[in-house]
């Protein structure tokens, strides 16, 4: 199984009427298989489940990700063994299910994950999604605002990827001091976060009502789903969320920020008043 997550290329860069070659420096991009295998054993079968394109490493954490925040399992002892297919060519990873469990395959491809080309409306969206996601449970985590501030630059000291090659997204876990606690690199959002929640899964913090996550990248309405499948009572994004990401956070009270900065953020949610009241500035 191949881990490399930048490879090199020769660019011809441009500056002013100047003209260079130089190297530079590329997140790779490549695909990963993984099958599902179910059934008693004297009638066991085994299908491809889903062909992603992800940031090869953490391959492991990512389908643990995958599997709890898509609804295809709910807890660990459901997978029997998950490991690579050595047979297969390329990077192919095989889910040993429980006999026990019982799989609807016609309705099982990426079914736990309601997407905005669904066909439904926003309404129903979150009507579906509120059926799979519980309430973002109890909690008595509390921050200011001065905790949030620092939560960009931390990640920025973890993100070795996105330092080499400015394309790769990160998702991080912070504990209720406002630390950093894990982070993962993907060039896709969704992957990164269901890196991070495979490797919080494998490290029993499960559900992570003590913690909250933040995003390199806007918060769109699968990130907020995936985060609730978590048991996570806040997100933070760097960029903008969505209105479909915001009214999700609000009906499964999930509070949510957005345009982190070193200085400021917005508040869209947070019905549980997780974030300290600071003094309004009067216009």
């Amino acid at each position: 199984m191949t881990a490399t997550k930048i490879t090199h290329r020769q660019i011809l860069q441009y500056r002013g009427d100047q003209c260079e070659t130089r190297p530079d420096l590329i997140a790779v991009e490549a695909p990963l298989e993984i099958r599902i295998a179910w059934g008693p054993a004297f009638a066991r079968k085994e299908k491809t489940w889903l062909m992603t394109l992800r940031t090869p490493g953490a391959d492991e954490e990512l389908i643990w990700g995958l599997l709890l925040s898509e609804g295809i399992i709910r807890e660990k002892k459901e997978v029997l063994q998950l490991e690579p297919c050595v047979k297969a060519k390329g990077d192919t990873y095989v889910v040993e299910l429980d006999p026990a469990v019982q799989v609807d395959w016609e309705n099982m491809g990426r079914q736990g994950l309601m997407t905005g080309a669904c066909g439904l409306c926003g309404k129903e969206l979150i009507e579906s999604s509120l059926e799979g996601c519980q309430v973002s449970p109890p909690t008595d985590l509390k921050l200011w605002p001065e905790q949030l501030f620092s939560l960009a630059g931390q990640m920025a000291q973890l993100q070795a990827g996105f330092k080499h090659t400015g394309g790769l997204h990160a998702a991080a876990l912070f504990d209720r001091e406002g630390q950093i606690c894990l982070l993962r690199e993907d060039i896709g959002r969704h992957n990164a976060m269901d890196k991070l929640i495979g490797a919080a899964w494998q490290r029993e913090l499960l559900p992570l009502s003590e913690y909250l996550v933040c995003w390199s990248s806007r918060a769109s309405f699968e990130l907020v789903q995936k985060a609730l499948r978590a048991g996570l009572p806040l997100a933070v994004a760097m960029s903008a969320p969505s209105s479909l990401a915001i009214e999700l956070a609000e009906a499964a009270q999930l509070s949510l920020i957005g345009f982190l900065r070193e200085d400021r953020f917005n508040l869209y949610t947070d019905t549980r008043d997780l974030i300290h009241a600071s003094t309004p500035i009067q216009a």
